[in-house]
């Protein structure tokens, strides 16, 4: 199986109606961060699966705003399975996340 071997950094950006951008700059600095990846505060699956290329002694970093503070904190709870082999996070950047799944954070 392929690994990419290189930390894993994420950028999850909160909701945004119609396309229209929020104004929350993750996209900017996904953008200015060599190697990053972004995504929306509902691609939970899609970002399992990204960080799930990279190889097991990688760093994994998540960044998100808002919704996709959220997501963030859902992944990294995810992750942090047996079926997902209690794959660390080595810096979880929450901005502004709302608590929308209020077993893992306190609604905002």
């Amino acid at each position: 199986e392929y690994f990419i071997k290189k930390p894993a950094v994420i950028f999850i950006e909160g909701f945004s109606a119609f396309g229209i951008s929020n104004g929350d700059g993750i996209a900017e600095m996904a953008e200015n961060f060599p190697g990053a990846k972004k995504f929306s505060w509902t691609d939970h699956k899609e970002i399992i699966s990204e960080i799930r290329k990279h190889a097991a002694g990688e760093p994994v970093v998540l960044v998100g705003h808002s919704f996709g503070g959220d997501t963030a904190i859902e992944v990294a709870h995810e992750l942090n399975t047996l079926q997902n082999g209690f794959r660390p996070i080595d810096l979880l950047v929450s901005i502004d996340a709302v608590g929308m799944n209020k077993s893992i954070i306190p609604i905002n």
